[in-house]
C-alpha cells in the first residue's frame, strides 16, 4: 500500500468533488490545458524543416487513425506539395505556433505543412487527463498555495497499485531541460509497449526544478473514457474517473479551516458512506513552541453530527470561611 495526498481549498465545486469521491470513488482528472503551470506537459516539438521530411510526416498523419480532420488536411497539403513547382526545399516560415489557419492562402505549402504537424502533435499531447497528488501531507508551500493558507484540507489516499495501463501512476522527474519529442514518438503514445511508457513519462511527468518541493506524483489517463463504468461525469475542463484502488483514508483540515465547513463534509460522507468506510477527520493545531502541528481527531456519529467532547465537571468550590 502507498499513501498519497491531495491538497485543496474550499470552492464552488468542493461539494461536487466530495459527492463524486464518496458516492462513486471518482476523482477529478482535469485536461492538460487546465493545469496551473503553462509549461507543464509542453515538451519541445521537433518539427521537420525540409520538403522530404515534411512530406513524410504529413503522410504519417494522413495514414493515422487519430483524427479524420487532420488526415484530410494532411492529404490536401500533400497534393499541394506534389503540384508545387517551386525549388524551395526548406521552410523559411517562423513563428508558426500562432499562425491563423484561416489566413494561410499566401503561406507556402511547406510552412502550412509544418503548422499542421505542430497542431497535430499538440492535439495528441493534449488528450490526457491528469490527477496530481503529493507524497507528503506536511509541506508548508502546498498548504499555502493549494489549501487556502490552511483554510482548506488535504485528503490522504491509500493506493493499492495494480497493473492497469490506464490511468498510469507516475512520479514526476524534476529537470532543467525540456524534453524533445518527435512526431514518431507522439504516434507511439497509444501503443502498449515499454517505449510508449517511456514517452508517456517524458511528455507528462517532467517539470521544472522550481516545482521540486511539491513531491508530486500523478495519475495520467491517456484514454478519454466515455463509458459509465469509468467516466462518471464529463465536464469541459475534465472528467471524473472511477478508481476503486485509490480510497480516502483521512481528511486533514488546515489549522485555519472553519468548523462549519468540516461539518458539511462530514454530512456528505454520512449520506454516501457506511460508518466503517468513512475516512477519519483530523484538524491540525499548531504547537506552541514550534512550526509543527498536532493532529486533533474529530469524531462524528452515524448521521454526521459532530460529537462534542464532554467537559468534566468543575471541582466544587471550597466552603466560605466565616469571619
Amino acid at each position: 500500500m502507498r499513501y498519497y495526498y491531495k491538497y485543496q481549498s474550499f470552492g464552488p465545486h468542493t461539494g461536487l468533488n466530495f459527492v463524486m469521491l464518496f458516492k462513486h470513488s471518482a476523482h477529478y482528472f482535469p485536461r492538460k490545458s487546465f493545469l496551473n503551470d503553462p509549461t507543464d506537459c509542453e515538451p519541445f516539438l521537433e518539427i521537420p524543416n525540409n520538403k522530404s521530411a515534411i512530406r513524410e510526416a504529413l503522410t504519417k498523419i494522413r495514414n493515422s487513425e487519430r483524427s479524420l480532420y487532420f488526415g484530410l488536411e494532411a492529404a490536401n497539403l500533400l497534393s499541394q506539395l506534389d503540384s508545387d513547382d517551386s525549388d524551395e526545399e526548406t521552410s523559411k516560415g517562423t513563428g508558426l505556433l500562432y499562425q491563423n489557419p484561416f489566413l494561410q492562402t499566401t503561406a507556402s505549402p511547406l510552412s502550412n505543412g509544418q503548422n499542421l504537424i505542430r497542431r497535430f502533435m499538440g492535439a495528441q499531447i493534449g488528450i490526457p487527463r491528469i490527477f496530481s497528488l503529493s507524497r507528503s501531507w506536511n509541506i508548508p508551500q502546498m498548504w499555502s498555495h493549494y489549501a487556502g493558507a490552511h483554510s482548506g484540507f488535504c485528503i490522504e489516499y491509500q493506493h493499492d497499485p495494480d497493473t492497469a495501463s490506464d490511468p498510469k501512476c507516475l512520479a514526476i522527474r524534476y529537470t532543467r531541460e525540456r524534453s524533445r519529442v518527435s512526431l514518431d514518438l507522439v504516434l507511439l503514445l497509444d501503443t502498449q509497449t515499454d517505449i510508449a511508457e517511456g514517452i508517456l513519462e517524458r511528455v507528462y511527468c517532467e517539470k521544472s526544478e522550481g516545482w521540486r518541493s511539491e513531491e508530486e506524483i500523478r495519475f495520467v489517463a491517456r484514454k478519454v473514457w466515455k463509458n459509465d463504468d469509468i467516466c462518471v461525469l464529463s465536464l469541459p475542463s475534465g472528467d471524473f474517473y472511477k478508481m476503486s484502488n485509490l480510497m480516502p483514508k483521512r481528511i486533514i483540515f488546515g489549522a485555519q479551516c472553519d468548523q462549519n465547513k468540516i461539518d458539511e463534509v462530514a454530512k456528505i460522507a454520512a449520506e454516501h458512506l457506511e460508518v466503517d468506510s468513512r475516512p477519519e477527520f483530523v484538524k491540525l493545531v499548531q504547537k506552541k513552541d514550534s512550526y509543527e502541528f498536532d493532529e486533533l481527531a474529530i469524531k462524528f456519529d452515524e448521521f454526521g453530527n459532530r460529537k462534542i467532547p464532554k467537559i468534566p465537571p468543575l471541582p466544587p468550590l471550597p466552603p466560605l470561611k466565616s469571619h
